[in-house]
């Protein structure tokens, strides 16, 4: 059985031993299915047909009460833009006072995935207000042809915050979108915006993954397996330990259909990492920005690599797929050394990451697991 995938064209349809994370066997296919419209929570909001619109942002600050120097305290502090969050009280003051001896109390983001800061002198008085961190960044965006990330924390991105670990994200190129997915949740990015504009429920939207751990997610447009424009049409890849499910996702009405459930497997290439160990994977069939300039491919000492897949490794590496011969893994380098992670306010290590997907520029999702 031959299936379409991200990784070119066989006569039309892409043979599935291509898959990145997946030298899949046929035997063990399942027969196709399809999903129907209705086992989607229906709303308004998205890109069109059933999604659940997204609602404003709007977390409580926590307050939380911990001993020991609060400037070494390792508690990742939450906000929004009205409230503010006070960690640890270090001393004691007479009551009445502002605040305790050594308080610290975040506010609003700013900079780079910074939050502002005041703490308690032995005054018993607060501090003037300025920008601590950063900390983890919720976003990463790299615009293409741009030196420097810029890093975004949820507050400062409209829609509905996620909740819960991001487990994986995937391009709907079509539409121009991001969808994001958690154990129960896809929120639909929408990157020129910078916002989330609507929800749908992972577990009715793709019910035979309904309840799995999602590693990494990968798409691939229909339209650029074919060297052609974008179409609504992208293949869906959900990668667990142990299954992959295919689907085939109309990203303007919500049709979808599953196309095959096979083992997760490792994919070909001497430089191939074990398909479990991948914690992101996109695709960037323009190299646009020549991040990678890699000669001598496939057995073939005059190829160079043009369209390529590009896995984040838990092993802090970068490993590139050819999309264009043999479509094995052919190339490997550290993720600190590897252009783009290399510039400026990058992710620091694959640990960071739970997602990655190029638009005219990539996005890293964190894992929001803090």
């Amino acid at each position: 059985m031959t299936i379409r995938g991200p990784v070119g064209v066989l006569g039309g349809i892409v043979a599935a031993s291509a898959l990145v994370g997946g030298c899949f066997s046929d035997g063990n296919a399942t027969a196709s299915a399809s999903v129907s419209e209705s086992a989607t929570e229906t709303a308004t909001g998205g890109t069109g047909g059933e999604t659940t619109g997204a609602s404003a942002s709007s977390t409580s600050a926590a307050t939380t009460t911990a001993t020991g120097d609060p400037t070494t305290s390792t508690t990742q502090p939450t906000s929004d833009s009205s409230e503010s969050t006070t960690l640890g009280t270090a001393g004691l003051c007479p009551p009445g006072s502002l605040c305790a001896a050594g308080e610290i109390e975040y506010g609003e983001a700013c900079d780079d995935c910074g939050l502002t800061q005041r703490t308690c002198t032995d005054a018993c008085e607060w501090s003037e207000w300025s920008c601590a961190g950063p900390f983890a960044c919720d976003l990463w965006h790299l615009d293409n042809g741009a030196n420097a990330w810029a890093g975004y924390r949820y507050e400062e991105i409209g829609g509905q915050t996620p909740s819960g670990p991001i487990e994986g994200a995937f391009a709907a190129t079509l539409v121009n979108e991001v969808w994001i997915l958690t154990a129960d949740t896809i929120y639909l990015f929408d990157p020129d915006a910078m916002t989330i504009t609507a929800t749908l429920d992972r577990d009715a939207f793709f019910p035979e993954a309904a309840g799995a751990t999602i590693l990494h997610a990968i798409s691939s447009n229909h339209g650029h397996i074919a060297n052609n424009p974008p179409t609504p049409a992208e293949d869906v890849y959900l990668v667990s330990a142990d299954t992959t499910w295919i689907y085939t996702v109309d990203v303007v009405t919500l049709d979808r259909e599953l196309l095959q459930t096979v083992p997760t497997e490792p994919a070909g290439g001497e430089q191939a990492p074990a398909a479990t160990a991948i914690v992101a994977y996109w695709s960037d069939i323009e190299n646009t920005n020549e991040w990678v300039k890699v000669a001598g491919i496939c057995d073939d000492p005059m190829l160079s690599l043009t369209r390529y897949g590009a896995a984040i490794v838990d092993d802090d590496s970068v490993r590139l797929q050819d999309f264009g011969t043999c479509f094995e893994y052919v190339y490997a380098v550290d993720l600190a050394g590897y252009p783009p992670f290399s510039l400026t306010g990058a992710p620091a290590s694959a640990a960071e990451i739970a997602g990655v997907s190029y638009l005219n520029g990539l996005y890293a999702f964190g894992t929001n697991d803090g």
